[in-house]
């Protein structure tokens, strides 16, 4: 078993063989819980808006973040569901 960055477990296998065959079982227990969303600490660089990203939460957000022109940064838009994005338009 490996953790990822992201803190998700993985299984890995490796087979210094070849084979012919792979079965896998799988048995899972789900706990179910009830949870409160808003039972979280709020990071002080987050308190006032704009606010900056350190650079390692920049690069993991990289891919939902765009910067505009004037060097602030918008999140992109949800896909709909067919899997466009609306367009993005903005003036200076």
């Amino acid at each position: 078993m490996q953790q990822d960055p992201h803190a998700n477990f993985l299984a890995r296998l490796t087979f210094p063989e070849p084979t012919r065959e792979l079965s896998i079982e799988v048995d899972l227990v789900a706990e179910m819980a009830i949870l409160n969303p808003f039972d979280f600490f709020l990071a002080e660089t987050a308190e006032q808006f704009p606010f900056e990203y350190d650079a390692g939460e920049r690069s993991e957000l990289a891919p939902y973040l765009v910067r505009t022109r004037s060097g602030s940064l918008f999140r992109l838009p949800r896909l709909d569901s067919a899997g466009a994005a609306p367009s993005i338009s903005w003036s200076i």
